[in-house]
């Protein structure tokens, strides 16, 4: 019995493989911009719905209090960021500070963890809209100064930013008198990135500004930029 020859299977050349890497390596140079925007997209929505979820919670801890979270404390140097991831988490951890709606932040109120009480023994109040399961920091990079700087905890966006809190004044706007400044965003400029699309214009909310830096980590340098910066804020809740 005569046995046919089979074939002989061809493999791949060198210069086959090499060509068909080539080919793979080209079309992921191509694709990682677009990767890389639909991450960016990804992350600005994830921060508008930090930013989204902390509006509403400062607005339930209005419907407590009478009032949204201070931004500034008389004796204190906690930025309004901190300030307001405190009152609004209640976190008491029994050494001395703490975030009682009274202002007395050097008292303790009674609570471990999330939660505080304003009376011995009364109501908790919060957390509110489950901020205590938000990301939160206690360190942040300062353009300002180029350092980084620990302070108490503070709520960052899903770049990793911090996010920020100032509170409006009827007869001074968002400025220092009744602000904390922020990581290399002061009140005056806080102040000028509120207004209109034109210096001097009116403001685009007269209740409290919630702000991150975006993916670019750089803050929107000038009033009439506000629309067009990548910016995550509560200033436009659809955008």
């Amino acid at each position: 019995m005569i046995r046919e020859a089979q074939p002989r299977r061809r493999g791949f050349t060198l210069v086959e493989l090499l060509t068909v890497i080539s080919i793979i390596i080209l079309l992921l140079a191509m694709l990682a911009p677009a990767y890389g925007k639909i991450q960016r997209q990804i992350k600005t929505q994830a921060s508008q719905a930090v930013i989204g979820q902390l509006d509403l919670a400062c607005r339930q801890y209005r419907g407590d209090f009478g009032d949204f979270p201070p931004s500034q404390a008389a004796g204190y140097t906690m930025q309004g960021s901190q300030l307001m991831a405190l009152f609004l988490t209640g976190y008491g951890p029994d050494t001395g500070s703490d975030g009682t709606p009274s202002g007395l932040l050097n008292v303790d109120d009674g609570v471990d963890g999330p939660g505080f009480r304003v009376e011995a023994r009364g109501k908790i109040y919060g957390p509110y809209g489950d901020v205590d399961k938000l990301r939160a920091q206690v360190k942040y990079y300062d353009p300002g100064n180029g350092l980084s700087v620990t302070c108490p905890r503070f709520f960052v966006d899903a770049f990793n930013n911090p996010i920020l809190y100032y509170r409006f004044n009827p007869s001074s706007g968002y400025s220092a008198a009744n602000n904390a400044s922020g990581p290399g965003f002061g009140p005056a400029t806080v102040d000028s990135y509120a207004r209109g699309y034109v210096p001097g214009g009116s403001y685009l909310r007269k209740d409290f500004l919630l702000i991150s830096c975006g993916a670019d980590v750089q803050w929107c340098p000038t009033t009439t930029q506000v629309g067009a910066s990548d910016d995550v804020t509560n200033l436009f809740p659809n955008k």
